[in-house]
């Protein structure tokens, strides 16, 4: 399966993905033992898993330090330190306590910081701030703990102008102190963003719940419906089932989309 793909499904649907190289778990779902186990063993097979904040899932990002305690438990390969949607100043302080609080865990794990902001500057100058966070080792001799991932979340779409494929360019541009770009969510056919970003290595990955959004509504995702209005993302992660036939097909679909440009 592609490296950089994420596809986000219900507990009861782990297994259409336990194949797959690139996992996006849900912080407030990894508080059932069976999601959290099912992660964990995919980091134990040299695979790479993020553990979301579920800020989108919950309204705001899970308290830290019961998030910090999941990501150990899972051994998640990478972290998100809290954000706060389009409050800059509340998503920085956040991130410096909670890097301070990760800095004491010594548990390693590459970070990502998702900037926020009311408009493109107020969001670039807080991506600034997030990536200038270091917090010393409490050993003090094996360096520093810094972000090294920007998250580029799909509620920004609209502001960056309809697509955040422009936002890679710039990034590099003004901020060449990251690593690596995650596109967390997708608001628009993955034709047209999806597809064309996994191209870039700056890119770690891609991800998106859109063939469950699908399937829970009954469904069928046929390419005429990519470029179109979705239905709404009423997920139920740890209770939902669906028609296992039709989910595998949308998620066919969403994976033809992000891969081949005439699907």
């Amino acid at each position: 399966m592609h490296p950089k793909i994420a596809t986000i499904v219900p507990l009861k649907h782990l297994n259409t993905i336990v194949n797959d190289e690139y996992f996006m778990a849900l912080s407030h779902a990894a508080g059932n033992d069976g999601y959290l186990n099912f992660f964990r063993e995919r980091v134990e097979e040299g695979k790479y898993v993020i553990l979301d904040n579920s800020a989108i899932e919950i309204g705001e990002p899970e308290a830290f330090e019961t998030y910090l305690e999941k990501a150990r438990l899972m051994k998640a390969s990478e972290v998100m330190l809290p954000d706060f949607f389009q409050e800059s100043g509340r998503t920085l302080q956040e991130a410096e306590r909670c890097m301070k609080l990760l800095a004491k865990t010594n548990f390693c794990c590459n970070i990502m910081v998702i900037p926020q902001g009311k408009t493109v500057l107020e969001w670039f100058a807080n991506a600034k701030a997030l990536l200038s966070i270091r917090v010393l080792n409490q050993d003090f001799r094996s360096g520093f703990w810094e972000a090294t991932t920007v998250g580029i979340s799909a509620r920004y779409t609209k502001m960056f102008g309809g697509n955040r494929l422009d936002m890679l360019w710039l990034l590099s541009t003004i901020l060449p102190n990251f690593q690596k770009v995650h596109f967390l969510g997708q608001y628009i056919d993955p034709r047209f963003e999806a597809r064309l970003a996994l191209e870039y290595p700056v890119v770690r990955g891609v991800d998106s719940s859109f063939p469950c959004v699908y399937t829970r509504h009954g469904i069928k995702i046929i390419p005429e419906f990519l470029n179109g209005p979705r239905p709404t993302r009423e997920i139920d992660f740890l209770e939902d089932e669906y028609d296992t036939e039709l989910l595998q097909g949308n998620m066919d679909m969403w994976w033809n989309a992000c891969l081949n440009p005439s699907e």
